[in-house]
Formats: C-alpha cells, structure tokens, sequence
C-alpha cells in the first residue's frame, strides 16, 4: 500500500518528546532508577522519547518533500521499533510487579522476547526491513508485503499483559486499575495510528497515560526508601501481596541491626546515612539477580528471594553474618555495627503478608545474641510475646482484667475459710492467656505493678461488698510479684485501697510469688516491713 503525500502534525510528536524527557529527568532528579522495576518504567519513558523525536524527524522531512530515502528509512524505523517495543517493556514491567519473572524458566523468558528479537532483526537488516515498509525515489512511504508482522508483535505482548493483569488483579490492588488505564491508552494509540495515521498521536498518547501511571502508582516517593535508595517496607508491603496470591516458595532475610538509636545519635545523621547507604549498596551487590533488597525500618534491611528454598539462603545468611561481624567505614570513621540474621520462608513459616512484614519490620531481639542466624519459629514466639503484651496493656486500659476467687477448704473443720484472688486475661483476638504467660510478660515490661494493684482494688471492693464474708471467707489471699516489692510506695498505695472501701486489713492476706529475682534485698525488707506494720 502506497500513501498519498500529505502534511503531518508535528505538535504531538514535539510534545510528547518533551513529556518524556521530563519523566526521565524526574527519575534522575529522584535517583529512582535503582531496582529494577524502576528501571523498566525508565526503560518506557526512554523508548517513547525516542520513538517521538523519530517520528517528529520522519514526519518533519515528508513535510518538507525530502527524497532522501536512506535517512528516511531510517527516521521511520527508529519511530517504528520504539513505539512498538513499548509492549515487550509493558509485559516485562507487569512481570516484575506480579513477580512472574523470577520464578520462569529460560525456555519460557525465550518465548515472551522472541517477537522482539524477530522485530529487532527485522529493523536492523535493511533486506528484510525493506519487506515491511520503505521509500520510494519520490520520497512516498510504501507498506510492504510484511508489514502485518508489527500487528503480529503488538497482538502478541498485549494478550500477554492483558492476561497478567486480569489473573493479578486481586493481588494488585489499586495498581490493577491504573494499570489498565495505561493499557487501554496504549491500544487506543495504535487503533488511532491506522484510523488518522497524518495526526501522529500514538506516542503522544502512549506519553500521556505513562505519565498518569508514574503519578498514580510509580512515582518512587513511598515504594524507594530515600536514604539509601533501596526499595521501602511499603514496597515489600506489595509485593508480599503477589507472593502470597501466586504461592511462590520464597525466603526473606531480615537484617537487625544493633544500637542504630544509639549510632543516630552519636554519629550524626551524615555519618549515619552514609554506613546505612554504604551497607544498603553491599546488600544490593551480595543479592542474586532473582531478588530484591528493601530497608524496612530505621535499623532493618531484608533481602527477599524468590523461588528459593531454605537451603539455597542459607549461604547467603551466612555471608550476611560474617560480614556484621566486622566493621563498616564511612570517609575517616570506622565502625563495628553488629546485627542479627533471620530467616523466613514463604509460605511455609508465614502465612500472610501481614505476617511477613512484622518479620521484615520487628527491631533488633536484645534478649537473644547478636550476629546470629535465627529462623522464624524463634520470630513467632517474639510476635506471641509482642501480641501478648499488647493485650495486656489493653485490658490495662479498659479495666477488663478479671479476677477470680478460688476457694480454699480445710480440711479440720471441713469448711471453706478462705480465697485465693487469681488473675485472668481474656483478649477478642487471642482468647484466654495463662499466667504463666502474660504475668512473666507483664514483669518484664514493667506492667505488673499497675496489674497488681487493680487485682488488689477488685478483691477490696469484693471484701466491701460482703459476699465474701456471707460465704463464710476469714480472708482473701493476694499475690505480690517481687518486682512490685521493689516498689517503696507499695505499702502506702495498698493501705489507702484499703482505707478507701473501708476493710479491715486482716481481711487480706499477701503472699509473695517467685516468679521473678530479688534486685535488692534489702529494699525488699523494708517493703515487707511497712506491709507488715500496715
């Protein structure tokens, strides 16, 4: 087919060039071009920049009548194979968010980049370009016999990310929509390419909905951490979301790193983000090619590997380890920061995105030793006493705890004498939790105190009710952690409960558990003392 001449409008390639170098320079200002997901979407908005200024230079010598059929061949194939490419870019940026390509076989990544090596051939040699289109003497463009093979190519990727994203779409989130917007801007393109081919939109279009998409889903302020140029805890957020939905076998290693508060605030925050950078480009260059690497916390880096197994991270965990049990240098200073190593794998030990990010997101372990590899059965029991303590600061604040009274018999008059106030914790998520769990919690969090004396406020207000001494009970024995002992206002704030409900204080007898050490002896005297007088 033969086209007539005929005049082009230049404006939308010339504006669509300059969209384009704005969205590149955008990700230079921001350095956003360090995983590779940004480096595709970079990869986009360099190909239409390109494709635009081709087709404004083919556009501008038809214009002008030029009869230089070599540089217009050539013009024409550069605008032709850019803006065609930009699918094969698509379908590996859809790859990349659903995590589809770290888990496909090499035969497989052949088959999805061999219409574009078909076309890169194609392009490249003259013979065989000259079959889809060319020029003639008088500088009229002709379509060749060939031509269809651009139809072939761009029907080929759009199926392809038309299904990723529909199989997706649960796991992609808001992501799913603007990612069908961009889709749908980038086939209308085409359909208006063959409908006005003198208007010259495609790229302009293609331009104008990659833009919308950097604003609304890729601009890099929340999925790139700023500091160190890695991919954010927000980023590893979405992308559990995917591994979850496609149950990829995965590990994630988690950096913990010890101190970091302290080093903030000793070294500066220039020191500091330079040894968090200089350990953030190590993490980067020590991960395989099949994994991403995220900072998740002020002190937390994890390295995330797909279709990987236990025994195929541990290496690398081992690595990790060796190397924090050395030192790392910014300019002049030196500085041994120490960290613990843990390993997870998915979905084997975490069953849940929410799961994995409290993994990735927990702080250094002060309780276990440092430049250690820990395993996520060990995290678990770290969540279960994180999840215990906050329900007891919540029964705390609302007053849910409940006390309980256990009869004590003796057996020489065979009569009920006496009670035992018991404690229990009953949390909406977690149901009832023993004692010997959140008791042993509570003391070590410093919450005890506050526990001890609600349960004794409840046993006065029981005493002042009477229904313990309807039921025949001489008293009500109350129990002390040791750790409340340590406490020389102890005896004063029991004895105003006391005085409050107006008991007798023979009503209530206090036994001391040992369910903690004694920090000093000799302030326990004296707290056992003052109770005594009392």
């Amino acid at each position: 087919m033969m086209y007539p001449t005929g005049r082009y409008n230049l404006n939308f390639d010339l504006a669509a060039g300059f969209l384009d170098l704005l969205l590149i320079f955008a990700f230079f200002q921001k350095k956003r071009i360090h995983s590779f997901r940004a480096r595709l979407f970079f990869g986009m908005a360099a190909e239409m920049a390109v494709a635009a200024f081709g087709e404004f230079a083919t556009g501008a010598l038809r214009n002008c009548g030029s009869q230089n059929h070599l540089l217009l061949e050539a013009t024409t194939g550069i605008a032709h194979y850019f803006y065609i490419s930009t699918g094969y870019m698509l379908l590996l940026y859809l790859l990349e968010l659903t995590g589809c390509g770290y888990g496909m076989s090499r035969r497989r990544k052949l088959l999805i980049s061999l219409p574009e090596y078909v076309l890169t051939v194609v392009m490249v040699l003259p013979f065989l370009r000259g079959l889809t289109y060319s020029y003639n003497e008088a500088g009229q463009y002709t379509r060749g016999d060939f031509y269809g093979i651009y139809a072939v190519v761009i029907a080929f990727y759009a199926i392809h990310c038309l299904i990723l994203m529909l199989r997706y779409r649960k796991s992609l989130g808001e992501d799913f929509y603007y990612l069908l917007i961009l889709y749908a801007g980038w086939m209308g393109s085409f359909l208006l390419e063959l409908t006005s081919p003198y208007l010259r939109a495609t790229v302009f279009i293609q331009s104008l909905f990659l833009t919308g998409c950097m604003i609304l889903m890729d601009n890099g302020d929340e999925l790139q951490d700023a500091e160190t140029g890695l991919l954010s805890g927000y980023a590893l957020n979405k992308d559990a979301r995917v591994l979850f939905a496609d149950h990829y076998t995965s590990c994630l290693i988690a950096v913990k790193l010890q101190h970091y508060t302290y080093y903030s605030m000793m070294l500066g925050t220039e020191t500091t983000s330079g040894i968090l950078q200089e350990i953030g480009t190590w993490l980067q260059g020590m991960a395989g090619k099949d994994s991403k690497v995220y900072r998740t916390g002020p002190g937390e880096f994890a390295i995330l590997n797909y279709n990987c197994t236990r025994e195929q991270a541990e290496p690398l965990a081992e690595l990790l380890r060796e190397r924090f049990c050395g030192s790392w240098q910014y300019g002049t200073i030196k500085i041994p920061v120490a960290a613990q190593i843990w390993m997870t794998q998915i979905p084997e030990n975490v069953k849940t995105p929410e799961q994995l990010t409290f993994f990735a997101q927990a702080g250094y372990n002060d309780r276990l030793p440092k430049n250690r590899i820990y395993m996520a059965d060990e995290m678990r029991d770290e969540e279960r006493r994180v999840s215990v303590e906050m329900a007891v600061k919540k029964a705390l604040d609302s007053g849910s705890l409940q006390v309980y009274y256990q009869p004590i018999y003796d057996t020489k008059s065979g009569k009920i004498h006496s009670a035992e106030a018991l404690v229990r914790l009953k949390d909406e998520e977690l149901g009832m939790i023993s004692p010997e769990e959140f008791i042993g919690i509570a003391e070590q969090t410093g919450m005890i105190a506050q526990i001890g004396e609600l349960v004794f406020e409840k046993v006065c207000r029981f005493l002042a009710s009477g229904t313990a001494q309807r039921a025949g009970l001489r008293f009500v024995e109350v129990n002390l952690s040791t750790v409340q002992c340590m406490d020389m206002e102890l005896s004063s704030r029991l004895s105003s409960l006391v005085k409050k409900y107006g008991i007798s204080p023979s009503e209530i007898n206090l036994e001391i558990t040992e369910s903690a050490m004694i920090y000093s002896e000799e302030t326990m005297r004296k707290v056992m003392g003052e109770l005594q007088a009392a």
